[in-house]
């Protein structure tokens, strides 16, 4: 057996336990401070990386605008244009915009765009040079209200979209667009940059992990929260911010993100020494602290113990504890155990006298259940002359099953209850029908049903008889779940009620009855049989057909022999179970 520690070895383990957990709760609140701190300090930074990209893009946006809209003034474009809307062949059509291309090709020229895109008012596209692109795209970037940027999606980039109308006079002929590149990782901005769409996302400047990861962070983590949110990418943790673009169709989203872990790497780096001799110290001054806490408890009630101890080996509890140590709990302890010494002596004599009381109050309330049992059993006798040489012989019956299988002590007590007074319902069915010769209606079966739970009622009444009470309510049970008053099966059905099941039939099939002559033994263990696993517990019907014939001869010449007398057969019962009891001890 593994030795328990000493009281001052758990004390101290418990105080520099306890000062450690404070200083470690200290450390985690004060890296968690410094977090909460480094992630308003990015979210500061990040806002103002989107006012430094909103005032470039602004500027980039008014030159671009300019600058197409002189585009757009050329004449030969504008005729292509409207020599496009005189054409109705698919030939000439083609050969117009063709024309058209080669005028965006020579407007193109050096000029810092990647794609130019033109759509008459009818919103066809009449041309497109540099990349390829969705026509449908192309309606859906240059036809709309707002005539700010947009985005597009090309074959394999995306594209920032101005356009401008192109007008003659005050006809208007269709739009001119030009678009660029679209880089999320602007020049010079801080951290990195995330785009998504309604499918994923669509670019990211991240290191490379599974898009997946991040798509899953993003959703479970951010949300619609704008002021920024925490996600983990490759074990890293980082602040996530969503940008507000004007330009950025409802269809995209523009993340900024920045690593707090790096940010709280480069912030703590100049406190880490600090960090480390803070901890030392600390774990330091716990230990002498626990040392000192361990002493001042332990050694008070060492001498208690010690005390106690040497009490112990008298066999008695002294009255002499010294009250004299440094410690006042301890003192008033050792003060209680010398008046707990002269109370227990005082107890221990009413406790002896108490006892003697209690023995002979038990004994005369074992004789009151016994009384009670044979009122009970008198009853019966008086409604019906059968009842008692059968209740008696089942009881027998029950007692021999039962010690054969195990039962003992209080349970053979309960089994014999309840097999005694399991017809005391009888006493509320009408004698029409409980002496009835013949076969009973179904209206008479139903009455006659009512005494399994009349009986429950009546014996359940009384204290000491609750475990008989089941055994009444429940005689009438079938192992298939066939029986009444309650359907119960198999071994929801209390083991006394299973065995009062057999011994039962047994007694029935082997007395004489008003309707038949009792039946051969071998005839009834055959019958008895045929029910196993239906009527009767298999258990107790391999027990009952096992044990020898003699034996349940013997019990019927027994019980023949006390005649009619309710007190000699309560009297036998209870001495065949005392003799159990008595066995077992």
């Amino acid at each position: 057996m593994k030795r328990p520690l000493s009281l001052g070895t758990r004390t101290f383990l418990f105080t520099f336990v306890a000062m450690c957990a404070v200083l470690a709760v200290g450390f985690f609140a004060l890296n968690a401070a410094m977090k909460s701190h480094i992630k308003e300090g990015l979210k500061d930074d990040l806002r103002l990386t989107e006012q430094q990209l909103d005032q470039q893009q602004a500027d980039y946006d008014r030159r671009a605008t300019a600058l197409i809209a002189t585009l757009s003034e050329n004449p030969g474009l504008k005729a292509a244009i409207g020599l496009s809307r005189e054409q109705s062949e698919p030939a000439m059509r083609a050969q117009v915009r063709q024309t058209i291309e080669d005028q965006l090709r020579q407007l193109s020229q050096g000029l810092d765009f990647d794609l130019f895109m033109v759509i008459d008012t009818e919103g066809s596209v009449l041309a497109t040079i540099g990349a390829a692109v969705n026509e449908d795209r192309v309606r859906q970037a240059l036809i709309g209200d707002s005539p700010g940027p947009s985005l597009l999606r090309g074959a394999h980039d995306l594209y920032k979209v101005t356009s401008v109308p192109i007008n003659l006079g005050v006809e208007n002929l269709g739009r001119l667009g030009v678009g660029r590149r679209f880089d999320i990782n602007s020049p010079g901005a801080f951290g990195f940059a995330v785009l998504t769409d309604r499918n994923g996302i669509v670019a990211s400047t991240l290191p490379a992990v599974k898009n997946s990861e991040i798509e899953h962070q993003l959703t479970i983590r951010c949300g619609e929260q704008k002021d920024g949110c925490e996600i983990n990418v490759g074990g890293e943790a980082y602040l996530a911010r969503g940008m507000d673009r004007d330009w950025v169709a409802s269809d995209y989203q523009v993340l900024r993100v920045a690593s707090i872990d790096n940010a709280m790497r480069g912030f703590t780096q100049g406190f880490r020494h600090v960090f480390l001799l803070t901890g030392v110290g600390g774990v330091i001054i716990a230990v002498l602290l626990s040392l000192l806490a361990s002493r001042s408890i332990a050694r008070p009630l060492a001498n208690l113990a010690f005390d106690l101890s040497s009490s112990g080996e008298t066999g008695a509890l002294w009255g002499e504890f010294r009250v004299d140590s440094c410690t006042r709990e301890v003192n008033l302890l050792a003060g209680a155990l010398n008046r707990a010494a002269t109370t227990r002596r005082q107890v221990e004599d009413e406790l002896r006298r108490a006892k003697e009381a209690a023995e002979a109050a038990t004994d005369q309330v074992e004789l009151t259940y016994d009384d009670t049992l044979g009122a009970l059993g008198a009853a019966l006798d008086l409604r019906d002359n059968e009842t008692a040489g059968h209740s008696h012989r089942v009881t027998r019956y029950c007692l021999e099953l039962a010690k054969r299988m195990g039962c003992s002590g209080d349970q053979l007590k309960h089994i014999e209850r309840g097999a005694y007074l399991h017809d005391i319902g009888k006493i509320g069915t009408p004698d029409a029908i409980l002496l009835k010769p013949g076969k009973l209606t179904p209206e008479e079966r139903e009455i006659m049903q009512q005494h399994a739970r009349v009986g429950y009622e009546l014996v359940s009444r009384i204290e000491f008889l609750q475990e008989a009470a089941e055994i009444v309510y429940t005689h009438q049970e079938r192992y298939d779940g066939l029986g009444y008053p309650r359907g119960l099966k198999g071994d929801a059905i209390p083991l006394g009620a299973r065995i009062f099941a057999v011994a039962d039939t047994f007694d029935a099939m082997t007395s004489n009855r008003p309707y038949r002559k009792a039946l051969p033994l071998a005839t009834a263990l055959e019958e008895i049989r045929i029910e196993s696993g239906r009527q009767f517990d298999p258990q107790v019907v391999g027990l009952l057909t096992a044990i020898p014939p003699d034996v349940w001869d013997q019990i019927r010449r027994e019980v023949a022999g006390l005649g009619g007398s309710v007190a000699s057969r309560r009297a036998q019962l209870q001495t065949i179970v005392s003799c159990s009891i008595n066995g077992e001890r």
